[in-house]
C-alpha cells in the first residue's frame, strides 16, 4: 500500500515532500552467480524508520536533481533520475521534473538509499501525475532500475528471491527498535562485497514462486507470517543471517568489530545489513536500543542512531 499523511483536496497537486526509508537485511543468503553476472539471492527486508528527504515538483520540462550531499550523481546515472525518465515515459507525460534530495541514508552501507529514492520517486510522481499505474506496474518498471528497487514500491516487512526482485509481502510485526551503526570512513559497494563471495554457477532452473526457495527461507517466512521471529527478539541470534558477511568482515575487520561490539553490550542479536557497511543490533525496547548506541560511540568511531522498523517504503509529508 502507499501511505500519504497529507490532507486530500480537490486541487490539482505539482509539489510533494517525501520521506524515503532505508531498510536492513534480517537474513541474506547469496544463493548462486547467474550468467548475466547477478548473483542469485534469498532475503528478507524490512523498512527502518531511517530516511532521505525527497521534494519532488512537476515543472515545465527537463528531469533536474540536487542533492545535499555532493559525491551522489545528479545526472543520469542518479537512480531517481532513471525513475522519474521511466515513469514520465509509461505515462505519456512530456513536461519536466525536479526533485531535491536531502540525504540522511548513508551510500555504501548497505541501507538501500538509491533504491528506495528511485522507488519513491516512481510512486509519487505517479501520484502527483495522477497517472493511475498500478503497484505490479510501478513493481515492472523498478525491476529495470535495480534489483532493490521493486522491495520499496511497498517496503514493510517481504521476503525476496532471485536477484530480489520476486517478492512476497509478509505481515507486519510489532514495532520494534533497532540501533544503526556505521563505521567511519569505510564504505563498501555492492559489486565489491559480492565479488569477494565464492558460490557455484546457477542452474537453468529459477525459484519462481516462494514453495522453490530453500528451507531456511521457507522457515523464516514461516516464523515471521506466525509473529513468532525476529521480534519478540529472543530468537534472532539464531536466526539473523548474512552470508557476505565472512568476506566482507575479512576485508573490513572494522566492521565486523562492530557487530562484535554490540553483541557485547547486550543487542539481542546483530547483523551487518546487505552489504555493508552498515551493521544493526536489535534492542528489547527504544531505551535498550539508546543505551547500546551511547556505548558503542565510546568505544569506536561511527556513526550510531536508533531507528524502528516502519511498515512502508515511502510517506508523503505534505502536497501543494
Amino acid at each position: 500500500m502507499f501511505h500519504s499523511n497529507a490532507n486530500h483536496s480537490t486541487h490539482v497537486t505539482t509539489r510533494a515532500v517525501i520521506k524515503s526509508f532505508a531498510k536492513v537485511n534480517l537474513f541474506l543468503d547469496v544463493v548462486c552467480k547467474r550468467p548475466d553476472g547477478y548473483h542469485n539471492i534469498e532475503t528478507i527486508f524490512q523498512t527502518v524508520s531511517l530516511a532521505d528527504i525527497m521534494e519532488i515538483e512537476l515543472t515545465s520540462a527537463g528531469i533536474e536533481i540536487s542533492c545535499n550531499n555532493p559525491e551522489i550523481p545528479t545526472d543520469e546515472n542518479n537512480l531517481a533520475y532513471k525513475a522519474a525518465f521511466r515513469l514520465s515515459e509509461a505515462a505519456g507525460y512530456t513536461g519536466g521534473v525536479r526533485i531535491r534530495i536531502e540525504k540522511s541514508i548513508p551510500a555504501g552501507a548497505g541501507l538501500g538509499g538509491g533504491s528506495s529514492n528511485a522507488a519513491a520517486t516512481l510512486v509519487w510522481l505517479n501520484h502527483l501525475l495522477r497517472a493511475g499505474l498500478s503497484e505490479n506496474e510501478l513493481r515492472a518498471i523498478a525491476q529495470t532500475l535495480g534489483a532493490d528497487v521493486p522491495f520499496f514500491i511497498s517496503g514493510g516487512l517481504a521476503a525476496a528471491w532471485q536477484i530480489g526482485d520476486k517478492i512476497q509481502q509478509l505481515p507486519p510485526l510489532e514495532r520494534h527498535f533497532l540501533i544503526l551503526a556505521v563505521p567511519k570512513g569505510i564504505t563498501v559497494s555492492t559489486r565489491e562485497a559480492y565479488s569477494m563471495v565464492s558460490v557455484p554457477e546457477c542452474g537453468d532452473a529459477m525459484p519462481n514462486e516462494l514453495s522453490e526457495c530453500s528451507d531456511r527461507l521457507r522457515a523464516w517466512v514461516a516464523a515471521l507470517t506466525a509473529q513468532r521471529a525476529p521480534f519478540p527478539v529472543g530468537n534472532a541470534a539464531v536466526m539473523l543471517h548474512n552470508s557476505l558477511e565472512k568476506p566482507v568482515f575479512s576485508r573490513y575487520p572494522e566492521i565486523a568489530n562492530l557487530k562484535t561490539l554490540l553483541l557485547r553490550e547486550g543487542a539481542q542479536g546483530a547483523l551487518m545489513s546487505g552489504s555493508g557497511s552498515a551493521v544493526f543490533g536489535l534492542g528489547e525496547s527504544l531505551a535498550h536500543a539508546r543505551n547500546l548506541g551511547c556505548s558503542l560511540k565510546e568505544s569506536v568511531p561511527c556513526d550510531c542512531s536508533v531507528h524502528n522498523s516502519v511498515n512502508r517504503g515511502s510517506v508523503m509529508e505534505t502536497e501543494t
